[in-house]
């Protein structure tokens, strides 16, 4: 069990504790404010959560939001739906905030020396400050993630099993994290009591959390849709897709400062030294190294999947990199949330943080645009899935239809403004289409993001 300083003193306590954090602190509050407003994210995902938590309310039953379900954070956002987009969002920054306070506290569990930089990193790279600031489940899941990995640490077994079952519970790619606990258990020299004790606690709590999922008429199909977006990536394409998952962690300015650290260390051998290293821990952290990384090869694309890469990555550069390749690549990664270099253009523009900001506000604007129309003529608006979800989440008063409700493309009228002539569609089949124009409705056709 890991004891003295590091267990008595951890978190965001102690980083403030070691120097001026105090100013880290203050600026990770100042920093997420701008990303509560603006409606729910830049996330086509985060219009679905906040969809079906709606939908869960007025039916009073679970309904997944997306397979394969979400089904501890879609029960917490169904709560805090009333709140609309600040509160939600709010749920999503404070979580956020949870989790990198338990990275400092891991940091310092772990021993690590240099733990600043790898803090910075994370808490002001894009994929925590911006991505984890939207109505979506990464930031809790994340958080219970990096909590279970302290009480794996701190060998509690039947916490960790529980705080692994909620990070399933908010997305069940953290199943992955399984044979990490059990390499740890096995390297550790544990009897079978450590694994009972995790696993009593683990797969009652995880398959409870999914009973409701697994009884969703809308869960029927799961394999299908699955099938649906997995994309297995081929030899031709392994080194692009490879490159995408690389540039999602680190940034595209981090990724060659990372590249160059490792090839310049590696030259020099000046590979730091950590003795008595438990063999656990790095067992645990290779694990979920090639977990998460081989599921990102099966669905391609999807680079929150690499989320909980992240922390573990940021680890192993604290751990054997020299202290000013640690500080040079968490600078180039914070600055990729800030602007971006157009080589083509010789321009320098906004970044990640800047495009989301934009991107919502762009949002906002034509679902506002779309809600004020009053044409001469009754017209239905053909938008898109996303802009459904837009507009039903925006204005409470559209009436809806059972198509409005649909995570997926499905054809017809979902919502009809009262008391206009005015209704909206994802899509419509021709026939559809035929049958309104013969009622006198007129078909205008327009595209998301093209309002």
């Amino acid at each position: 069990m890991i004891e003295g300083e590091s267990a008595r003193r951890g978190g965001l306590r102690g980083l403030v504790t070691d120097g001026p954090g105090v100013w880290i602190v203050l600026a990770l509050a100042l920093t997420r404010l701008p990303l509560l407003f603006h409606g729910y994210g830049s996330d086509d995902d985060a219009w679905r959560n906040i969809v079906a938590a709606l939908h869960i309310r007025e039916s009073g039953r679970y309904i997944p939001s997306r397979i394969p379900g979400f089904p501890l954070y879609e029960g917490i956002l169904a709560v805090l739906a009333p709140g609309g987009p600040v509160l939600t969002n709010l749920a999503s920054v404070t979580a956020g905030c949870a989790a990198l306070a338990l990275f400092a506290a891991l940091l310092r569990d772990l021993r690590l020396s240099d733990r600043r930089w790898p803090w910075l990193a994370l808490a002001f790279g894009p994929a925590v400050w911006v991505q984890s600031s939207q109505t979506m489940d990464y930031a809790f899941g994340f958080a219970f993630f990096l909590a279970a990995w302290r009480a794996a640490l701190h060998r509690r077994w039947m916490l960790c099993g529980v705080l692994l079952a909620l990070a399933t519970g908010c997305r069940a790619s953290y199943v992955l994290v399984l044979p990490a606990v059990a390499l740890m258990l096995i390297a550790s020299g544990a009897s079978w009591w450590p694994a009972l004790r995790f696993a009593s606690t683990y797969l009652p709590l995880a398959a409870g959390l999914f009973v409701p999922v697994i009884a969703a008429p809308e869960s029927r199909g799961i394999a299908g849709e699955f099938r649906h977006h997995a994309g297995l990536v081929s030899a031709a394409t392994l080194f692009a897709a490879a490159r995408s998952a690389l540039v999602w962690l680190f940034g595209k300015f981090g990724l060659p400062v990372a590249t160059g650290a490792i090839a310049a260390t590696a030259l020099t051998r000046r590979w730091r030294a950590h003795p008595g290293t438990p063999a656990g821990e790095y067992l645990f952290e290779m694990s979920v190294a090639l977990a998460f990384g081989a599921f990102f090869l099966l669905i391609p694309g999807e680079g929150t999947y690499l989320l909980p890469l992240l922390p573990v990555l940021l680890v192993a550069i604290a751990r054997w990199l020299p202290r000013r390749w640690v500080a040079a690549i968490s600078i180039a990664m914070i600055a990729g949330a800030l602007i971006t270099v157009k080589l083509d253009q010789r321009r320098v523009m906004p970044g990640h943080l800047f495009e989301e900001l934009l991107t919502r506000r762009a949002d906002e604007r034509d679902t506002r645009e779309l809600l004020d129309r009053r044409p001469a003529a009754p017209t239905v608006f053909v938008v898109g899935r996303f802009m459904v979800l837009r507009l039903l989440a925006t204005d409470p008063s559209l009436e809806r239809t059972p198509v409005a409700w649909q995570a997926w493309h499905t054809p017809g009228v979902a919502l009809r403004a009262p008391g206009r002539p005015l209704a909206f569609a994802d899509q419509l089949t021709p026939a559809q289409a035929d049958s309104l124009r013969g009622r006198g409705w007129v078909v205008v056709v327009l595209p998301y993001r093209e309002i």
